[in-house]
């Protein structure tokens, strides 16, 4: 190592300019060892010295931990170099975090947890089963559960309208997927997205009439989506959700972050009071849904809309189970 440390001082700039104080205070801080094994003189130099040494060193990978010897302490001396001295110091931080790996302290207990948890949802009846339903084309709205001779009727479906069964929606599914595949071969973003995609749009913009349309995956996204970038980007907003909301928006709005104020259920009343609360010029978005899925009721969508003129509001509809209706 004395050989090592000579070298490194005729040759290296940086040991040749650093002083030893300096050299000790960065070696306390980060690894020096580790990083002169890249540097082109010393890192061979590195490799020389571990091959003469019988003992494994900590600046290289061991198999297991507690098999790591510690390497030799060096001492230091006025005629020890600043290599020398980096080396020594570097040396002992890397036997007090091998000292570290080798603590008798136990890691958190993550299948206990799991398992306590799991445990709580079967005490309070909440560990949710799901039902095997499997919806006939031919037989709507019945749907056989495991055996398929064990049939029933399926009243919770939201395909209102019988459309998944509908031969020319099935036709049209068949066709393109024999052109096309199946999958979405990646997000827009990558993949970009194709015709299907765009004439969908298009129909949906026009069915809505609407300038434009955005299929997202599924509504709980588009909710989720549109809520929280909407209470990201507008400064201040305040947004004013129907008690009822299906979980999708109240995640939206939790994720906006934005105040929010919970009217009861198609209480007009209610939501004008606390629309009143702020001045005309505050932002704020009223959210809620035409067709409620729980509970069936219909949104008095017209008059919620003459509040949000009134006060100077945007308003923000579900109309998932309403469209088409």
């Amino acid at each position: 190592m004395e050989s090592l440390a000579r070298a490194s001082m005729n040759v290296c700039p940086f040991v040749k300019s650093t002083s030893t104080g300096a050299m000790k205070k960065l070696a306390r801080n980060s690894s020096l060892i580790s990083k002169a094994q890249y540097c082109p003189i010393m890192g061979p130099a590195l490799k020389e010295e571990i091959n003469t040494q019988t003992q494994k060193r900590n600046y290289s990978t061991p198999s297991k931990v507690n098999q790591a010897q510690a390497t030799e302490s060096f001492t230091d001396s006025t005629s020890a170099s600043a290599s020398a001295a980096a080396a020594a110091a570097a040396a002992s931080a890397a036997n007090s975090n091998a000292a570290s790996f080798n603590s008798k302290e136990e890691a958190y207990d993550y299948n206990g947890f799991v398992t306590d948890q799991i445990h709580e949802k079967r005490k309070d009846s909440s560990y949710r089963f799901f039902n095997n339903i499997n919806r006939l084309a031919k037989e709507f709205p019945i749907a056989h559960r495991a055996k398929e001779e064990d049939k029933v009727t399926v009243w919770c479906s939201n395909d209102y309208l019988g459309m998944g069964k509908n031969e020319k929606v099935l036709q049209s599914m068949k066709d393109t997927m024999d052109k096309y595949g199946v999958g979405a071969g990646g997000t827009r973003n990558i993949a970009g997205h194709n015709n299907s995609a765009i004439n969908l749009e298009s129909e949906i913009a026009a069915h809505n009439k609407k300038e434009g349309a955005l299929v997202f995956s599924s509504c709980f996204v588009a909710n989720d989506a549109v809520l929280s970038l909407l209470g990201q980007k507008i400064k201040d907003l305040v947004i004013f959700s129907d008690e009822l909301n299906h979980a999708s928006m109240i995640v939206g709005v939790k994720n906006s972050k934005s105040k929010k104020h919970i009217f009861k259920h198609n209480d007009l009343n209610d939501l004008e009071s606390k629309l009143a609360m702020y001045p005309k010029s505050t932002p704020k978005l009223i959210a809620f849904e035409s067709v409620y899925s729980m509970c069936g009721s219909v949104a008095p969508i017209e008059k919620i809309c003459d509040l949000a003129d009134k006060y100077g509001a945007l308003t923000f509809l579900d109309e998932v189970h309403a469209v088409g209706m």
